[in-house]
């Protein structure tokens, strides 16, 4: 793995997620009470330290309300990161298999 592209990565997803967080006018606080992270944990995220967890990703996508150019953006983003689909897509993919099936029959 290329660890700088990844911390570029990390960097890019925290600042983008902290400049949604501030658009909001919400504090770091509040925002990390709403998502059930401990605020020293979602300041690593913002910081690109640490990418999300799925759950918090998730979370933060809900409590923020990106307009679908920067969801897009995010989810690009973490996907580059974590190497899974977002969270949301997941759980879409688990309740539908046949989407799965589908997929592998016209891309493999």
């Amino acid at each position: 793995k290329n660890f700088s592209l990844q911390d570029k990565k990390k960097k890019e997803l925290g600042k983008l997620i902290r400049e949604l967080r501030e658009s909001r006018e919400m504090s770091l606080r509040s925002l990390a009470e709403a998502i059930g992270l401990p605020p020293s944990n979602l300041s690593y995220v913002e910081q690109g330290v640490n990418p999300p967890s799925g759950d918090a990703y998730l979370k933060i996508v809900e409590n923020l309300n990106p307009d679908v150019r920067i969801h897009k953006k995010l989810d690009k983003l973490y996907m580059e990161i974590r190497n899974l689909p977002p969270p949301d897509i997941c759980e879409l993919l688990l309740k539908n298999p046949e989407i799965i099936e589908k997929i592998r029959k016209e891309n493999f």
